[in-house]
């Protein structure tokens, strides 16, 4: 890795997790398990905790007092001008700067987990990092929202709408845009928008891989089922399904570590006004019949539910899309409840999703024996399986273009200015930090600091391709020799000229 001190784990690893969905957490933060110190969550010596926490202390307060001078200065009463505005811009791009770091910091962490099991070649190994062309084009770009971005052109993309925090977030940006649009459509046209979700029972000894094969099946049974599709037929006629996953760890008490919990999202798009308290009843006895009876469904929870898409729930369940793999704070995780005798409900455990759980192990290197091999299994068992699925000829009928997962990760958008080429040599040098703040000056569109930048790293920018083909044309024999042996299949040639 780049900057992050990493052991190793096993090339094998177990697929009992539940000691690691016993490990206990409040308010989204790790409780010391019994017998450690605070310094043993990190795996630093109690000197280095110490030093930690008072540097932290002092970044903390900094923060605060910054925060505390910048709302002083913007808020004057009711009146409202450009120096309020532009703060309040820019600290919304520092914020989205900091994801941005954050989420290269995590996929550098990650490829560092899977490295035992993966080959180097492999697309989550190159996401980012390697060069997929003679050139890397850095340009800044607006999106399809109207925001600028950063367009690297020439890197490679894993895809990865599970597992990569860069990919992840593209994808479920560019599906909540679809869905955000086909539900405006829909109500325009006068028709009902409907939200079920499908679970199943589930604990902290059911194995990973096992339990989502189970739920694919179920589900796949439950739509192949003659009466769900006589009822589907005669209320809605389109749907969108969205997987999700949360972990579930128990709560400080130790209670409530329920594993993996695979859900489905399903908005159903048919009839205004349907009286969802006398479909879901019999619905749900058809998924519970689906999932092999009571003791994998209703016994587990809700199995079942459905009710209509407010405004209001629709807009926080499309911010939730990409939040699972933007929001890389620790507190970002939910609290399951139950309901006591007495009908109050009682909170117990607490679920993170993937992302949270990858940052958390991170974060904390004395818990990551527990959870490095949660993660490695997720990997896997994620692998290829679909974030996202419209029913056929879904996003043609709302005037919506098809687009794959990759395509939606590819660094797209419309170019409002090239800043610079560098080499595909020279971009393999840089480390994931190196990559995540050049992305954030292309983003800027400061073309001036981006090329210090690279200059300070010894690495020399060109205007345009066709610049950069000049030099490649006017090498060393020596090169042009070992280009040549690429081109017969030679492992070691170089792509561009000795400096």
């Amino acid at each position: 890795m780049d900057n992050i001190t990493h052991k190793n784990s096993s090339s094998s690893f177990s697929r009992d997790f539940s000691a690691a969905f016993s490990l206990r957490f409040k308010d989204g933060s790790p409780v010391v398990p019994f017998g450690w110190e605070p310094w043993d969550l990190f795996g630093i010596s109690q000197d280095e905790f110490e030093e930690k926490e008072e540097l932290e202390a002092e970044a903390i307060e900094a923060a605060a007092n910054a925060a505390a001078e910048a709302a002083s200065a913007a808020f004057l009463g009711n009146t409202e001008n450009y120096e309020q505005k532009s703060e309040a811009q820019r600290l919304t791009e520092e914020k989205a700067e900091k994801a941005t770091r954050e989420r290269f910091s995590l996929m550098e962490y990650l490829k560092d987990v899977m490295r035992p099991h993966l080959r180097p070649n492999s697309p989550i190994m190159k996401c980012y990092k390697i060069p997929c062309s003679t050139a890397v084009t850095y340009s800044q770009g607006l999106d399809e929202r109207g925001n600028k971005i950063a367009k690297v052109e020439g890197v490679c993309h894993d895809h990865s709408v599970h597992f990569c925090p860069m990919c992840s977030f593209k994808i479920a940006i560019g599906r909540a845009l679809q869905v955000a649009t086909i539900a405006d459509k829909a109500r325009e046209q006068g028709k009902g928008l409907y939200h079920m979700v499908l679970t199943m029972r589930h604990s902290k000894y059911d194995v990973m891989d096992d339990l989502m094969q189970e739920m694919a099946e179920a589900k796949k049974d439950f739509w192949r089922n003659g009466s769900v599709r006589e009822i589907y037929d005669a209320n809605f006629e389109d749907r969108i399904d969205t997987l999700e996953m949360m972990f579930g760890f128990d709560d400080e008490n130790g209670e409530g570590g329920n594993g993996l919990h695979e859900h489905y999202h399903i908005t159903l798009i048919g009839s205004p006004g349907l009286d969802c308290s006398k479909l879901q009843p019999k619905l749900e006895q058809y998924w519970i019949k689906s999932l092999g009876g009571e003791e994998k469904g209703k016994a587990g929870g809700v199995a079942l539910k459905l009710k209509p898409w407010s405004t209001e729930d629709l807009a926080h369940y499309l911010t939730k899309l990409p939040t699972a793999s933007f929001e890389m704070a620790m507190g970002a995780h939910t609290k399951h409840f139950d309901k006591a005798d007495d009908g109050e409900e009682k909170k117990k455990g607490e679920h993170f999703g993937f992302f949270q759980v990858a940052r958390i192990a991170m974060k904390y290197a004395g818990l990551r024996p527990y959870l490095e091999p949660l993660i490695q299994a997720y990997y896997f068992a994620t692998k290829g399986k679909c974030f996202m699925r419209f029913t056929r000829g879904l996003l043609e009928r709302y005037g919506l273009k098809k687009k794959t997962d990759a395509e939606l990760a590819e660094d797209g958008g419309k170019l409002l200015e090239q800043l610079c080429v560098i080499s595909n040599q020279d971009y393999k040098k840089l480390t994931h930090a190196q990559i995540a703040e050049s992305r954030i000056l292309a983003k800027r569109g400061d073309k001036s600091a981006l090329w210090e930048f690279f200059k300070e790293l010894g690495i020399f920018c060109r205007e345009n391709a066709e610049e950069l083909e000049k030099e490649w044309n006017g090498c060393t024999d020596e090169t042009n020799e070992t280009e040549n042996q690429t081109n017969r299949g030679g492992k070691h040639a170089k792509t561009s000229k000795t400096r």
